[in-house]
């Protein structure tokens, strides 16, 4: 873990345009979990993006409040809020055209940046 790095956070899925995390995302959100139990004094935002499919607005509400839905499942889980930030970013942090699905799905991604680190 390197402080001010972004981690792509891989198999966090939702239901289609819905913050509801799937359950097949637990996998993915332990390993998380394990992180931040072995550096407790980390902190991080949860970042969510989405793909440019919807207008701007709510885009960006869909972003914020899947980003929220993976703070909540944490705090849930045991860590602390303190150690926690979220946000959403929407379609302004794409990094393929969204010109395939595929593309589409490489831009609806989750993301954690180490804020703190000791």
């Amino acid at each position: 873990m390197v402080k001010g790095k972004t981690y792509v956070m891989h198999n966090i899925y939702f239901e289609i345009e819905s913050w509801e995390l799937l359950p097949r995302s637990y996998t993915e959100l332990r390993k998380l979990i394990a992180i931040l139990k072995k550096y407790p004094t980390m902190c991080i935002t949860i970042i969510g993006h989405t793909d440019n499919t919807g207008s701007h607005e709510y885009n960006l509400e869909l972003s914020e409040k899947r980003a929220y839905a993976i703070y909540k499942y944490l705090l849930k889980m045991g860590i602390a809020f303190h150690r926690l930030q979220y946000k959403g970013l929407g379609a302004t942090k794409n990094e393929f055209p969204n010109d395939t699905e595929i593309n589409r799905q490489k831009n609806r991604k989750v993301e954690f940046i180490v804020d703190k680190l000791k």
